[in-house]
């Protein structure tokens, strides 16, 4: 009986190491490049992508924590007008969410993915709108304006910055039953953008620095506990990085490799991994976004959505 109790341990544990690997499937926008466009590719393979949605002028992708949605921005080549558009992963029902009246970019869902906050370029204003949206109905214009909105996992906030308003920007917190803004840092040091953990316990966000390479933070949602935790990496970029479903990997930008922009993925135990291998160094751009783990993990590593977007100043 013994022996049995203990091999059945080891199983237990070999299973549970298994599947806490990163799992889920990465969207992602190439720009630039022979062949842009909305991608999607398995999370641990990271092999070359399924194109969704072939666009030289799609933004940042997002996930609704179901892993049903996938909601991007499209347009604005050439300064002109974007819409916020939704996609299923396996490229169905791609519809226009916004009656191409406007300028919007950098969406994301609420809980529910029943509706989408997102901003206008350089948060000049915030907006919320209804996934199903029938037009001409226009978005509700949130009282704040600002850059990079992310609904909270518990629904009644939205995490922001000021980037492109200013460059020494903060990141706030709009409070959706009492329209208060709070801000959450407070030394103009150019906080871009900060993402929740499913639990709405951690963020993660990046800084861009004047004189240095762009790091990335972790920080609790009252700003408490900031720690830079690319800052080993001291001689290439590192942004728009975002928890894994678990809250065991952040997966982030990096031209760490031959200047090259790639998807990695950091754990809290070894080396950062490289995803991508180059394999794009050709586009400008790469913007990824991490969705849900495969449904046979979701009993360990619960649901999830992630968000990368490269900034311009």
């Amino acid at each position: 009986m013994k022996m049995v109790s203990t091999l059945l341990l080891i199983t237990l544990a070999v299973t549970t190491c298994v599947q806490a690997e990163l799992k889920g499937t990465i969207a992602f926008t190439l720009i630039g490049g022979d062949k842009p466009g909305l991608y999607v590719m398995d999370a641990v393979v990271g092999a070359p992508g399924k194109l969704l949605d072939p666009a030289p002028d799609i933004g940042t992708p997002s996930w609704s924590l179901n892993g049903e949605w996938i909601t991007f921005a499209k347009g604005g080549g050439s300064g002109g007008p974007s819409d916020i558009f939704v996609i299923r992963p396996d490229g169905s029902d791609l519809s226009q969410v916004t009656c191409g009246d406007g300028y919007y970019v950098e969406p994301s869902f609420s809980p529910d993915a029943s509706q989408i906050t997102f901003c206008a370029p350089d948060g000049a204003a915030m907006y919320i709108i209804n996934r199903n949206t029938v037009c001409p109905t226009a978005p509700t214009l949130l009282p704040v304006a600002g850059s990079f909105p992310h609904w909270s996992p518990l629904g009644d906030k939205i995490l922001y910055s000021n980037w492109g308003r200013t460059y020494d920007s903060d990141l706030f917190l709009y409070d959706l039953v009492t329209t208060d803004s709070t801000p959450i840092t407070n030394t103009a040091q150019g906080f871009v953008l900060a993402e929740w953990s499913t639990d709405a316990k951690t963020l993660t966000g990046f800084i861009s620095w004047d004189n240095k390479p762009d790091d990335i933070f972790v920080m609790d949602p009252d700003g408490s506990h900031l720690d830079f935790v690319s800052a080993p990496w001291s001689s290439s970029d590192e942004g728009y990085p975002t928890w894994s479903s678990d809250a065991q990997y952040i997966v982030f930008n990096s031209n760490k490799e031959a200047g090259n922009w790639d998807i990695w993925y950091w754990d809290k135990w070894g080396p950062p991994i490289n995803l991508t291998q180059g394999r794009y160094a050709d586009y400008t751009e790469v913007l990824p976004a991490i969705g849900i783990p495969e449904p046979a993990t979701l009993l360990l590593l619960g649901l999830g959505g992630l968000v990368l977007r490269r900034r311009g100043r």
